[in-house]
């Protein structure tokens, strides 16, 4: 197995990464949308990825176990792609905001071009609503092993059947800002996975929300309920029935676990890479004008396992981790640092971008904040020689 080291240094930053784009519905298209039919869209069951730290060594097996196993974990729990509670919400804000009518079968897509989905479309409404998992995974935190996290990351768009264009379109991401009251692996899971399910219902509402806010100019919150778990909610009382002599008992068929091709590709693509990798992270300066408040570059030692990334720096003053797990095409970071001397008061960044199959470079956009307070915008870009 191939392990780089990979040192960031100074390279020219590249352009924005499409998929955290931002585009409000504008007052023209806003009125073109009422009284319009629309349809969400259906896709295959985005992976999930289930990062342990027994499973972050050992590289390419380690990928293909924490998306195998945790696509086992959503399979087993019945787990739902929070995209499609996303798309369900927004559909309904949408009839009762600009007088959209929702059409009730979605158009399945094997393509996220516009124009494809919009020729899939046609002929069934007028417009189409498209939201996308981009990046799901639980996995442990980087400063604290034994409790762990959901990271999810969703696209939405709202896509002019006739012209095959992109009308709106708006990004969310979601994850803990501590690991505070965070739960164990086996905390998570339990009951049916009663926690992550109710993880993945806040952040649908949430990701929800800010879609109708962004992306559609809805004032307020779209509205979704959220019910409790499943497994959290007691079953009626049955009436009292006659006794009988018990049936024999059948074993659960299994259930199907599907293999996770795409990331196996990913995983051997980026370990077979050649040329060595260049990049700087730069983070703006603070507003406060505080000691040590002016921008910065940071290099950092980068180890890259396949699917699995790591960056990490240490200099006289400063300590800083992040870590990331490459899936769909999509590349999240996150990780903590501090001054050194003062670990009690910790900063966390936070550096999302695409990450797809074969480039040969990577822009991530993020933040520095300290209590959930943004103090400073950050961007890592890497570049292959």
């Amino acid at each position: 197995m191939k392990t780089w080291i990979l040192l960031i240094a100074t390279a020219t930053l590249v352009s924005g990464c499409v998929s955290t784009t931002t585009k409000t519905i504008d007052a023209q298209a806003l009125s073109a949308v009422r009284n319009q039919s629309v349809l969400r869209t259906a896709c295959d069951m985005p992976d999930f990825g289930e990062l342990t730290p027994a499973k972050a060594p050992f590289g390419l097996l380690g990928a293909v176990a924490t998306i195998s196993e945790g696509n086992k974990t959503v399979a087993t729990n019945h787990i739902a792609d929070p995209a499609v509670a996303i798309a369900d919400a927004l559909l309904g804000a949408m009839q009762s905001s600009h007088g959209m009518q929702a059409v009730a079968s979605p158009v399945r897509i094997d393509s996220e071009d516009p124009a494809r989905i919009a020729g899939l479309a046609r002929g069934k409404a007028r417009y189409v609503l498209d939201v996308r998992t981009l990046m799901w995974q639980m996995m442990y935190f980087p400063t604290d092993w034994t409790h762990y996290q959901v990271m999810y990351t969703a696209k939405a768009r709202l896509i002019d059947v006739a012209a095959g264009t992109v009308v709106a379109e708006a990004f969310c991401k979601q994850l803990p800002e501590s690991n505070a009251q965070a739960p164990t692996f086996d905390e998570m899971l339990a009951l049916n996975a009663a926690r992550l399910k109710s993880i993945n219902a806040t952040y649908a509402r949430t990701c929800a929300d800010s879609f109708g806010r962004d992306m559609l100019a809805l004032q307020g919150p779209v509205g979704m309920p959220v019910a409790a778990p499943a497994a959290a909610r007691p079953a009626p009382l049955a009436a009292p029935v006659a006794v009988s002599a018990p049936a024999p008992v059948q074993a659960p068929a299994p259930v199907p676990v599907r293999v996770p091709m795409p990331v196996q590709v990913q995983a051997q693509a980026r370990a077979g890479s050649e040329g060595a990798w260049q990049g700087v992270m730069t983070c703006s300066a603070r507003a406060d004008r505080s000691a040590h408040a002016d921008a910065y570059e940071a290099r950092f030692a980068v180890d890259i396992k396949d699917s699995v990334v790591s960056l990490h720096r240490r200099t006289a003053a400063v300590v800083e981790n992040l870590s990331g797990l490459a899936m769909n095409g999509h590349l999240e970071l996150q990780g903590t640092g501090h001054r050194i001397g003062a670990p009690a008061r910790p900063w966390r960044l936070e550096i999302g971008g695409d990450f797809p199959l074969g480039t040969t470079s990577y822009q991530g956009k993020g933040s520095l904040s300290v209590g959930g307070r943004r103090l400073r915008t950050c961007e890592l870009n890497l570049i292959q020689a």
